[in-house]
């Protein structure tokens, strides 16, 4: 996947993936890398705003 993203980072805008169990973000070339995140008894909602690409993160579970 990350050879992938390499590859077709200047025609991409946004990532979004997932499977891992942390959120991360970053920037490859022109593209937003979004990792949703979530574990088994948390999980992430991640909001990207359209109009400046910010992200919010919030968590739903047990802490």
């Amino acid at each position: 996947m990350e050879n992938l993203v390499r590859q077709n980072a200047e025609r991409l805008s946004l990532v979004i993936s997932g499977h891992t169990h942390r959120w991360r973000s970053g920037v490859l070339g022109k593209a937003k890398l979004v990792n949703v995140g979530s574990d088994y008894p948390v999980k992430n909602l991640i909001r990207l705003h359209g109009l400046d690409g910010s992200l919010e993160v919030e968590q739903y579970g047990p802490n």
